[in-house]
């Protein structure tokens, strides 16, 4: 008798195991989007830094001063740009790494359940 119940509580283990994980993976998909939304509005907010820059190098003379301003702005926008896209590919690539550790623990809990029935 005591060995079904050992099992019946290491499957509702098991399955708040997964419910917890699951609920982690929820709250990081949320914080994912939110991410994105935020790194638009930093691209946003560099864009029209960028754009203000350039008007400003309109109204100078001197040609590598305003070579040099121009060059700055490309490469701040440059570097942030490739900063936030790098974030978000290993943002993406943590939610499929996760789908893939939840699917792995719902088919060893599948598995072992097929055995016990066999």
């Amino acid at each position: 008798m005591a060995k079904p119940t050992q099992e019946f509580k290491q499957n509702i283990m098991k399955q708040s195991a997964i419910s917890e994980v699951k609920q982690t993976l929820y709250t990081f998909s949320i914080m994912d989007e939110q991410f994105k939304q935020l790194a638009e509005l930093d691209l946003n907010k560099l864009h029209i830094q960028y754009l203000h820059l350039m008007q400003l190098s309109e109204d100078i003379d001197d040609p590598n001063f305003k070579k040099s301003l121009e060059r700055f702005a490309d490469d701040v926008l440059d570097t942030k740009s490739l900063y936030l896209n790098q974030l978000l590919g290993l943002s993406r690539k943590t939610s499929v790494v996760n789908q893939d550790i939840i699917s792995e623990l719902e088919s060893i809990i599948n598995d072992r359940g097929k055995e016990k029935d066999q």
